[in-house]
């Protein structure tokens, strides 16, 4: 059993609290909040089959514009799903989230790294064929690559409820409409969507250690 403690809490969400791994960096653990109500509190198990039924029906396990599952662990604070924990290359800390990349201010050139790994992700994203049930900038996070590059990679909001029932073409067909209500139809319409939440703080935890 792996131990998790508030020297390890990286974020915390309405259902669920990610751990930096305790025993690799790089690595990160989500699990259910123990008071959330009945439906939340099944979010990481449901999450963990998911993934482990990918396993079963894709040849590969890894995802372009998807964090890496690792599998699940026991904890202290229950089931655990483990995954690739994204850092930012140049200052090591854990990736920002695109929501607060959109909310600073950038250069031209920056502007336009942006725009790119945006449209980049987005097919990157319907390439991989996986449905999200929760697409919103707080659950995409953004490397800022050494040679000016951005990348963005999913980290929450994987899957469905009813995802057995989609085939290849209805996940296309999902995920086009998802990008449309969630605003992610445009650059443009992402920043309209993110001005409306204002200067929203973040919810990474991280000391410095991390």
């Amino acid at each position: 059993m792996i131990n998790l403690s508030e020297d390890n809490l990286l974020a915390i969400g309405k259902a669920r609290e990610v751990y930096v791994h305790p025993e690799d960096k790089n690595l990160c653990i989500k699990v259910d909040i123990l008071n959330a109500n009945v439906r939340d509190s099944q979010t990481t198990q449901f999450e963990i089959d998911f993934f482990e039924a990918l396993k079963l029906t894709r040849q590969t396990e890894s995802f372009q514009a998807i964090v890496k599952f690792h599998g699940a662990v026991n904890t202290n604070k229950g089931v655990g799903a483990v995954f690739e924990l994204v850092r930012d290359p140049i200052s090591g800390r854990p990736a920002p989230t695109l929501f607060h990349e959109m909310k600073r201010t950038h250069t031209n050139e920056e502007k336009q790294e942006l725009a790119k790994a945006f449209y980049s992700f987005r097919l990157r994203l319907l390439s991989d064929r996986v449905i999200c049930r929760d697409l919103t900038p707080w659950n995409v996070c953004v490397i800022n690559h050494k040679n000016g590059m951005k990348e963005l990679k999913l980290i929450d909001g994987i899957g469905h409820p009813n995802y057995k029932r989609y085939g290849r073409l209805s996940v296309l067909v999902k995920m086009i409409f998802t990008f449309w209500k969630r605003d992610f139809i445009s650059l443009r319409r992402l920043g309209l969507f993110c001005d409306r939440y204002g200067s929203r703080t973040s919810l990474w935890k991280a000391g410095p250690q991390y």
